[in-house]
């Protein structure tokens, strides 16, 4: 299995940031290990406003470009299916 991952973040006078990522999975068939091949491949987008140093709120969107058929559960799925929208908030203590 081959794994890629990339990411940049930006934050704009310690309050306003955001982040872009990337995640690019492959590799042969081996049934011993995973059902199929592991390719997969996808895309993460944040936005985040950190209200004070302890607090920060953020909005994170992932986007699948390709999946592995194991992981989705059968053919008939797109990996688009599992486009995520990601609310939250974050406390430091």
């Amino acid at each position: 299995m081959n794994v890629f991952k990339g990411k940049v973040s930006y934050l704009y006078d310690r309050t306003y940031g955001a982040t872009l990522g990337f995640n690019n999975i492959t590799g042969s068939s081996d049934a011993g290990l995973y059902s199929g091949k592991p390719n997969s491949r996808f895309y993460t987008m944040e936005v985040n406003y950190n209200y004070n140093p302890q607090v920060r709120f953020l909005a994170q969107y992932t986007y699948y470009d390709k999946l592995d058929q194991a992981a989705m559960g059968g053919a008939s799925q797109s990996a688009k299916d599992y486009n995520t929208l990601m609310l939250a908030t974050w406390f430091a203590f």
